[in-house]
């Protein structure tokens, strides 16, 4: 985990990265917010008993636009990895708020650590991933 200070990622990124909207496709959807405790999101790692989980993408590496047909098959290759891991995964979404980049897939992966996180997240050439740890806090993680 880098600090934003240390991180080479430039400062606008990283804002955009903290700005971004993290939505987790449930019934009803749950909007997620870096550094912004959620009572609906403890409710739900509660329901699955999970004191903590990641949130990740496989679209566009290091913030590089790719098609879409590239970012589908990036996304099976993210489902196959976690499936080959055993890890439970709800399907989620990482949107702009000022709509200037486009929704990327991404999963909610219950019970997954930061070392997890990170693992896949640099596997798929992230720059960055959220975790949540049993306070229900989405985080972002810099791995640059």
């Amino acid at each position: 985990m880098i600090d934003a200070a240390a991180s080479a990622l430039p400062a606008d990124l990283i804002q955009a990265y903290r700005a971004a909207h993290y939505r987790v496709l449930t019934a009803p959807p749950l909007l997620l917010r870096v550094d912004r405790p959620d009572p609906a999101l403890a409710d739900l790692l509660s329901g699955h008993g999970a004191k903590r989980a990641v949130l990740l993408t496989a679209s566009n590496p290091a913030s590089a636009l790719l098609s879409d047909n590239d970012n589908a098959q990036r996304h099976t290759r993210l489902l196959d990895a976690l499936a080959q891991r055993k890890m439970q995964a709800l399907p989620a979404r990482n949107e702009s708020p000022k709509g200037d980049w486009p929704n990327e897939a991404s999963v909610l992966v219950l019970h997954a650590d930061i070392e997890l996180g990170t693992e896949l997240a640099m596997a798929f050439g992230q720059n960055a991933f959220v975790a949540i740890a049993c306070d229900a806090t989405p985080r972002l993680v810099l791995l640059r």
